[in-house]
């Protein structure tokens, strides 16, 4: 009689696990699909205080307005965008809007549409002002 182990290990598969099983030829084959990545991976390099400005930004908030809210400076906020925009590879509020849209399966033309609406929309490019 085989010995038994000195304990026994129990794994569960990882939530989200999905496969399927095949043959070819005779030959088993098994395909298995595991979730990963499960932070953002634009968002986990910007400090606490950038995402915060995106976040507020995507609101449609101006640099002004996020100012207020945040106790600081507008200059300060412009400086957190700018430094957001430059780890993200992006230069602008629509850009922003996009890659947040496109990784939440969000309506990339109603974040548009309201930065249009509050006057933040630039065709795609932010001014070099602190009011962007």
């Amino acid at each position: 009689m085989p010995k038994k182990p000195a304990f026994e290990l129990r794994l569960q598969p990882p939530t989200g696990l999905k496969g399927k099983r095949f043959s070819v030829d005779g030959e088993q084959f098994a395909v298995l699909v595991v979730p990963i990545a499960t932070s953002d991976p634009h968002t986990s390099e910007l400090t606490a205080a950038e995402r915060e400005v995106a976040k507020l930004v995507l609101q449609g908030f101006s640099n002004e307005e996020i100012a207020a809210l945040r106790g600081a400076r507008t200059r300060t906020v412009a400086n957190q965008l700018q430094a957001a925009y430059r780890k993200l590879g992006i230069g602008s509020r629509v850009e922003l809007a996009r890659i947040s849209a496109g990784e939440a399966g969000g309506n990339r033309e109603a974040v548009e549409s309201r930065a249009e609406a509050r006057g933040h929309f630039d065709g795609g490019r932010d001014a070099k002002s602190s009011t962007n």
